[in-house]
C-alpha cells in the first residue's frame, strides 16, 4: 500500500534522505519503484506519505522535525534516530543503503563519522553528491574532509557529467565508482485555466503585472542579495515584473541584508516575501502562477528547484553556474554571466514578453524525459542486486 510505514525486512534498498527535499525523495522512491524495486524510505512526520507510489514503504524513524523543539529534545530525537535507522538497516535483508540527501547534521566531521557507520553497515553504500561541497562553506577543512568520505561509499551518483568530471579531477575518484543520473521530475505540472490567478489572490499582487519568482531556502551562494539591490537601483516601471521570493533565509547576517533591501522593495509595492516553509500542495501554484522563474546563484552545481520549474513549463534565467546552463535552454529561457544583475534582468523582461501558455505546454510535454522512472535506471547497477 502507498505510504505503508512498517519496518519490513524485505526491501532492495533503504534510502535515507535526512529530509533533504520532499519533492526529491518522493520522485526518487517513486522512480525505483517503477522500475521494479521495493524501496524502503526512511522518513519524518514532513513526508507526503499520499503521494507514494504503490511498491514503496514508508520507514518513519525521524519522527517530529517541528522547529520549536528544545535542544534537549532534538538531541535526544537525533540519537533515537540513529539507533533505530542502523537497528533496521541490521534486521533487513538486502543491506543496500542509499543515501540520497544529506547527512543528518551537516556537520562535515560527523557527516564522515555517519559515512564510516553506513559503510559498515552496508553491504553496498551508495551516496549522491548534489554539491561536492557544501554552499558557502569551501573551506581547506571541508575539502580534506570529503576527499576522505568520498572513498568510503561502493558507488558515488552524481547529476550531471561536469560533476563526474570534478570528481575525478579534484577528488582522484575512480571513474568505475561514479555512476551519472541525471536529476529527474516526479510529477508533470501543466497549469489548468485558473491556476495562475491563485498566486495572485493569495498573495495580493497586481492584476496583469508579470511575476519573477525566487523559489527555496535562501543562502548566500543564491545571490538573492545581488539580484534585490539591482532592483532597487533600477528605474521603476510599473510594467516591470514583480518579484515574488518563497522561503526563508536563517543566516542572520543575510536575512538582516535582506530584511532591508528586499524589505524596500516590499515597501514599495515591487516585491513580496513569503518567509516560512511552503506545503508540498501549494508548491505548484506558484510556479504556475510565475511567469519565470529566477536563479542569480553565485555558485552551485545543480538544482531541484530548476527541474521544479521545467516541470511546470516555467521558463529560466539564470546565472551560468555549476550546470545550469545545460538545462535553462530547454525551459525557453536565458543564461546570464555570473553577478551580471543588470543582464538577468533584460532577459527577464525579453523571456517574459516572448512566452505563452502554448510554448509551455510544448515544453511540459518534452519534460516527460525527466520523469524519475527513466532517469533512476541508471543507478540500478550500482546495487548489484540479484533479480
Amino acid at each position: 500500500m502507498a505510504g505503508n510505514v512498517e519496518r519490513s525486512p524485505h526491501f532492495d534498498v533503504v534510502l535515507v534522505s535526512n529530509g533533504f527535499q520532499n519533492e526529491y525523495e518522493v520522485g526518487f522512491a517513486n522512480g525505483l519503484a517503477g522500475c521494479g524495486l521495493r524501496p524502503a524510505l526512511v522518513c519524518s512526520d514532513n513526508l507526503p506519505l499520499g503521494r507514494l507510489a504503490d511498491g514503496v514503504t514508508a520507514v518513519n524513524l525521524r519522527r517530529s522535525q517541528r522547529s520549536d523543539r528544545s535542544p534537549w529534545r532534538k538531541a535526544a530525537n537525533i540519537l533515537r534516530y540513529w539507533w533505530a535507522l542502523h537497528t533496521t538497516l541490521r534486521r533487513q535483508t538486502a543491506r543496500t543503503v542509499h543515501v540520497i540527501g544529506l547527512f543528518t547534521l551537516r556537520k562535515p566531521v560527523i557527516d564522515l563519522i555517519e559515512a564510516v557507520a553506513f559503510r559498515l553497515a552496508a553491504r553496498r553504500f551508495v551516496l549522491t553528491v548534489h554539491n561536492l561541497l557544501p554552499h558557502d562553506a569551501h573551506s581547506r577543512l571541508n575539502r580534506w574532509v570529503f576527499g576522505l568520505l568520498y572513498r568510503l561509499p561502493h558507488a558515488l551518483v552524481v547529476h550531471t557529467e561536469r560533476m563526474r568530471e570534478q570528481l575525478q579531477q579534484q577528488f582522484g575518484i575512480p571513474a568505475q565508482r561514479i555512476v551519472v543520473m541525471e536529476h529527474g521530475i516526479d510529477r508533470l505540472l501543466p497549469r489548468e485555466a485558473n491556476d495562475s490567478g491563485w498566486l495572485t489572490r493569495q498573495l495580493a499582487l497586481p492584476a496583469g503585472r508579470p511575476v519573477m519568482l525566487f523559489f527555496g531556502g535562501i543562502g548566500l551562494y543564491k545571490g538573492l542579495d545581488q539580484l534585490t539591490d539591482a532592483l532597487l537601483h533600477a528605474d521603476r516601471d510599473d510594467r516591470q515584473p514583480i518579484l515574488v521570493v518563497a522561503g526563508s533565509c536563517h543566516n542572520p547576517e543575510l536575512r538582516l541584508t535582506l530584511q532591508s533591501s528586499l524589505g524596500r522593495l516590499v515597501a514599495q509595492g515591487r516585491a513580496r516575501w513569503v518567509d516560512g516553509f511552503i506545503s508540498d500542495d501549494d508548491v505548484p501554484a506558484y510556479f504556475h502562477g510565475a511567469d519565470v522563474l529566477v536563479m542569480p546563484y553565485r555558485h552551485i552545481d545543480q538544482s531541484g528547484v530548476l527541474f521544479m520549474a521545467i516541470s511546470a513549463g516555467l521558463p529560466i534565467v539564470a546565472t551560468d553556474v555549476g550546470s545550469l546552463a545545460h538545462y535553462v535552454p530547454l525551459s525557453g529561457g536565458r543564461i546570464v554571466s555570473r553577478g551580471d544583475m543588470a543582464g538577468l534582468l533584460n532577459a527577464v523582461a525579453d523571456v517574459v514578453s516572448a512566452d505563452s501558455d502554448a510554448q509551455r505546454r510544448e515544453r511540459i510535454c518534452k519534460a516527460g524525459r525527466f520523469l524519475w522512472v527513466n532517469t533512476t535506471r541508471a543507478v540500478l547497477p550500482a546495487y548489484q542486486l540479484r533479480q
